[in-house]
């Protein structure tokens, strides 16, 4: 994310050089005060959390929906499942004609 520019450090996309990100700092530090600060931060890190939680909610929910759909549409799950299926039915077939063709005692 940063790179090394005519010996300036550069952030990112905005291009920060070290002394914009320090007056920055400072303006941040005059419009909040110091006392506010903590709060200041303690909000960023409770916004940070959240979107954390919600990106991951959004994930799950299309992973999900990528398994529905892939149930539905007969993917690979889908044709896994109809094979276990027939096998079981067939086994439970031979089952059922080696019961009946057994003599009983």
């Amino acid at each position: 994310m940063s790179e090394t520019v005519s010996g300036a450090l550069k952030i990112g996309l905005f291009n920060l050089e070290g002394g914009e990100i320090i007056l920055i700092l400072a303006l941040i530090l005059i419009l909040f005060r110091a006392k506010h600060l903590p709060q200041l931060g303690r909000g960023l890190s409770t916004g940070l959390q959240e979107f954390r939680r919600a990106s991951r909610a959004v994930g799950d929910e299309a992973d999900q929906a990528a398994a529905e759909a892939g149930e539905a549409l007969g993917g690979i799950y889908g044709k896994v499942v109809a094979a276990i299926n027939r096998r079981r039915r067939s086994f439970s077939q031979l089952m059922s004609t080696i019961s009946k063709s057994s003599p009983t005692a």
